[in-house]
């Protein structure tokens, strides 16, 4: 750490400064001097009075209530018996013992002593930051350092540019905004040089010092105990850091605290700060001293924090929040670098409570090594990493690079986020940033297409960092990977990134005047990414690299696009699609459940088609062709696409999609002819009334009696279309063919247990055998539909268990059997391990099913309100599940040859067949 070098003391020269009508003296005689207000607020024996100080005991009981409701800009929280509310304020500071209120027209002050607000001249109205000096009270404004006492106040002469002040009783520091730091006691000053510019001087209640340099050192008599990189510093008792590698907090001892912060500030007890949920904390000290905790008090928002002896004003907004969402991924990029560090290039094989050993705690000091204690020496381990370090090395070298970048931008923009600077802006901080890691996103553009292709038999076979991404903790998992631990994913983070940052430029468009120095900087920014972004799908070939911020890799290994508009799901029906086979099927078969096919087709066909590369024609022209064979029905109701969609499959002289228009041509006229069809007609049913001996005359009736309901079973599901189960989720299962199966699962379970309250005593357990060798027989045939209604025609039986009892017991142990395995409880556990053993094709219970699709529905959310974007994941998860029920079916089911022809007729006219 480098060390202090006095320059030589220079006395301190005041240059009087008349005050302008506006800024008249105070009505009240008073004295500015601070040690006399100091001095009215400790009583004869020297401890604090209560109106001004609080023991932590009492400091314990605050709560984040709010106290009073300064208006709709100032919010107090805690409490403070002095705040008052001034009508027509702009800036609120806390600076010592008193609270000044800046207005338009002129400054009050309110203290303990003095608890109404007062005018005050001794501080101007135009202050940017006020702070509590020797003797005095000293103020930034209109670029110089006003120095106010009693009712007046003069500037301090030889400091340029000021930019933020330090103080308290015995001494003061100013920062300028070329880094430069002077520190002011009694009547010298002193200039204080480092090697490196100063960022923060942070004064505890002990008069100690301790200043932050701007590569993230701190120098302070006291040394941090973990030679760590902070960005910001704070403190009354203690000296705290904002780490730079994490954003958690950390004092000299080593102490850390697992939550993230944007910013901190001293005050309140030790430090208050703002939190990565953008809400106000202030560090509660335990009853021993020496245990830590955060406490949330209220939103924050990024506004302006000024904090005093137990309590803290929230002022009015800072036009830098609209940065903090950038600052925000930032910091997840760096959290998902240090993941794959961690987790990929070290893997983890073994981990022993690996919540309870990565959790910090904020009670006790933890000793780093143990914390990252892994056992990686197994021999599963040895024998895959080589293997493995041939896949990732060449991006361990390029992120390891990225880390550092990232560290350092966001140490740089979360001080300008917390202390603006007026000689750099955010935008120039990024535009540096991105200058300087074009050299690696370049190489890192082709290391990740190289991967992306042998990633695709890795899920075909088997993925060898499986083994690894199965051992990460869930709590890291939520916190840094995307969707899941997957390396597809994690390596191509470093893009997503890049797609996120042109987002947010692109929202900051409005968020300053068009002719400020931001928006110079934003705009240079966006022609820059959009640049970079074209030039790293050169090798990418992936898409919109516009939407890149929206896609994760799938579990076949292919990287999705997740979330967009309806124009980022055309756009890619005009590629070939190669890096997303399904894309092309989910969306013909699912686009309805978001958009009618009329706007879809709008946004599809351009009305010049000469716009449009001979590519993309041909891909638009496929995409048709397989919406056409998957779903005619939506083109026979066109009204406004249709004229657009005639003009588009017009035929040209030497067409060279000739062949594939004509067959379009012939699909699309056979689409409109179903303009006045019923695309899902109700099926017709008949009723018949049964005696037991219509089923059960026989020795083996269980036979043709269970295969004939499987067919029928087998046929009611075989009418339920692919279109149909998707109308499914915009009618709420009201769709005629789905409805159908519950009709008939009732009439099988309501016709069998009626059949057994009605059946004569001495026919009860032979009927009863031939109903469980029934369920047997649809056990073997995999028709789980049939054998639930069977074990819900039991339940439906008042005295069953008294039956039960007479039956044999192998009768006795088969029901007990199919009971518990059609049981609900856990959600039918049982029953869907059955259904997942079993080979199709099978019959699934109707309940399972529909309850799958309702949560489906309700678990995907159709448009991300954060971003107005539509949720293809969605589109993806239903299309998924819809195939899963359709690979269930039996196609080819063949009429059962032992089937009775009279018996068989009526089951077929009972269920619409």
């Amino acid at each position: 750490m480098s060390k202090e070098r006095h320059l030589t003391h220079i006395p301190i020269s005041t240059t009087p400064t008349t005050n302008s009508s506006q800024e008249s003296l105070a009505s009240h005689t008073m004295s500015d001097n601070v040690s006399e207000d100091r001095s009215r607020s400790t009583s004869q024996d020297g401890s604090s009075s209560k109106n001004h100080s609080k023991e932590p005991s009492q400091l314990a009981s605050f709560t984040s209530n709010i106290e009073k409701d300064i208006s709709t800009d100032f919010v107090l929280y805690g409490t403070c018996p002095y705040y008052v509310d001034v009508p027509k304020v702009r800036r609120v500071f806390v600076a010592g013992p008193r609270i000044f209120y800046l207005s338009d027209e002129t400054a009050f002050f309110s203290s303990a002593e003095s608890p109404a607000a007062t005018k005050t001249a001794s501080v101007s109205r135009s202050s940017t930051e006020v702070a509590v000096g020797p003797h005095a009270f000293y103020f930034i404004y209109k670029g110089k350092v006003g120095k106010g006492k009693n009712r007046t106040y003069s500037t301090v002469d030889g400091i340029v540019a000021p930019e933020h002040i330090f103080g308290n009783e015995k001494e003061l520091y100013i920062l300028d905004r070329f880094g430069e730091c002077y520190k002011l006691s009694r009547d010298q000053r002193t200039r204080l040089a480092y090697d490196t510019t100063i960022v923060r001087v942070c004064l505890l209640d002990d008069l100690k010092r301790c200043v932050l340099l701007s590569d993230g050192r701190v120098d302070s008599k006291i040394k941090f105990v973990n030679k760590e990189m902070f960005i910001d510093v704070g403190g009354k008792k203690r000296v705290w850091g904002l780490r730079m590698k994490d954003c958690c907090v950390e004092n000299t001892d080593g102490l850390i605290l697992d939550q993230r912060m944007l910013r901190i500030y001293s005050g309140y007890e030790e430090i208050v700060g703002e939190d990565e949920n953008f809400k106000l904390c202030y560090l509660k000290i335990g009853p021993n001293g020496n245990c830590y905790s955060w406490v949330t008090l209220g939103m924050c928002e990024g506004r302006e924090i000024s904090a005093g002896d137990g309590f803290v004003i929230v002022g009015k907004n800072r036009s830098s929040f609209c940065f903090a969402p950038l600052l925000l991924e930032i910091r997840k990029a760096i959290r998902q670098i240090q993941g794959f560090q961690k987790f990929y290039e070290f893997p983890v094989v073994d981990l022993d409570e690996p919540s309870e050993k990565l959790k910090r705690s904020a009670t006790e000091r933890i000793d780093k090594t143990e914390r990252m204690k892994r056992q990686t020496t197994t021999a599963a381990f040895d024998e895959t990493k080589p293997r493995l370090s041939i896949y990732i090395e060449g991006f361990c070298k390029v992120f390891k690079t990225l880390l550092s970048k990232l560290l350092s931008l966001n140490s740089e923009v979360s001080r300008l986020y917390a202390v603006p600077n007026k000689e750099c802006t955010f935008g120039q901080i990024l535009h540096q940033f991105l200058e300087e890691t074009v050299p690696l996103y370049i190489p890192l553009a082709k290391e990740f297409a190289q991967f992306h292709d042998q990633a695709l038999q890795w899920y075909v076979n088997e993925n060898p960092f499986r083994i690894f991404e199965l051992k990460i903790p869930q709590e890291v998992v939520k916190t840094i990977f995307d969707k899941r631990p997957d390396i597809l994913n994690v390596v191509f983070n470093p893009f997503k990134l890049l797609s996120k940052l042109l987002s947010t430029f692109e929202t900051l468009k409005s968020s300053f005047n068009y002719i400020s120095e931001e928006t110079i900087w934003n705009n240079k920014n966006i022609i820059f990414i959009e640049n970079l972004l074209s030039r790293l799908n050169e090798e990418i070939r992936l898409g919109n690299p516009v939407t890149w911020s929206s896609w994760f890799g799938d579990d076949t290994g292919h990287m999705v696009m997740s979330t967009g508009s309806l124009d980022d799901f055309v756009n890619l029906l005009k590629t070939d699609l190669k890096f997303d086979p399904e894309f092309r099927e989910v969306f013909v078969n699912t686009i309805s459940l978001f958009f009618s096919p009329d706007n879809v087709l709008l946004k599809m066909i351009p009305s010049k088609v000469d716009t449009l590369s001979k590519s993309e024609i041909v891909n638009l022209l496929e995409t048709l062709k397989l919406w056409l064979e998957t779903d005619p029905f939506q083109f026979s109701n066109l009204e406004q696409a249709n004229k657009r969609l005639d003009t588009f499959l017009e035929l040209g002289k030497k067409d060279s999609n000739g062949d594939l228009k004509k067959e379009i041509i012939v699909l699309l006229e056979m689409a409109r002819g179903m303009k006045n069809e019923i695309q899902f007609k109700t099926p017709k049913i008949e009723t018949f009334n049964f005696l037991p001996k219509d089923f059960c005359s026989g020795f083996n009736d269980h036979l043709p009696f269970a295969d004939m309901m499987t067919y029928t079973h087998h046929c009611i599901f075989n009418n339920i279309s692919v279109q149909e189960y998707i109308q499914f989720f915009n009618s709420n299962g009201q769709t005629p063919n789905i409805k159908h199966i519950t009709v008939c699962f009732n009439w099988l379970s309501e016709t069998l247990s009626k059949m057994i309250n009605d059946c004569a005593i001495s026919f009860q357990t032979p009927f009863f055998n031939f109903i469980m060798k029934t369920a047997e027989r649809f056990y073997v045939t995999n028709n789980f539909f049939g054998l639930c209604a069977i074990v819900f025609a039991f339940h439906k039986i008042p005295d069953f268990d008294y039956i039960k009892k007479n039956l044999s017991k192998d009768t006795q142990t088969s029901i007990e059997k199919f009971d518990s395995l059609c049981s609900f409880e856990n959600n039918y556990q049982g029953l869907r391990k059955e259904m997942e053993r079993a080979k199709p094709p099978l019959v699934p219970f109707a309940g399972i099913m529909t309850k799958e699709f309702l949560v489906m529905n309700e678990m995907y959310a159709s448009v991300i309100n954060k971003t107005g974007q539509y949720n293809f994941n969605k589109l993806r998860a239903i299309y998924k599940l819809i195939k899963k029920y359709e690979a269930y079916k039996n196609k080819a089911v063949s009429v059962p040859k032992n089937a009775p022809t009279e018996l068989f007729e009526k089951i077929k006219k009972i269920h619409g067949i």
